[in-house]
């Protein structure tokens, strides 16, 4: 991946943050946090810091972030 695409939304480290709508639907918001080290507020479209680890996709739509496994959002 090449320097320009490098995100926090493409990190590990990135934990989106999201609001609930409703019971049972959940919205991504354009923000989130880093998790390395914690509570670092951070934007989608903030470019990579130096900690930048490239999200692994399993193929099926799942990616692992921070040891957790989450199907990403469509």
């Amino acid at each position: 991946m090449d320097e320009q695409t490098k995100t926090c939304a493409t990190c590990k480290h990135f934990c989106r943050h999201y609001t609930r709508r409703g019971k049972r639907m959940f919205i991504p918001l354009a923000m989130g946090h880093c998790g390395n080290p914690r509570l670092r507020e951070k934007k989608v479209d903030t470019l990579a810091c130096q900690r930048y680890v490239e999200v692994v996709e399993d193929g099926n739509g799942m990616v692992e972030r921070r040891g957790a496994v989450w199907e990403r959002p469509q």
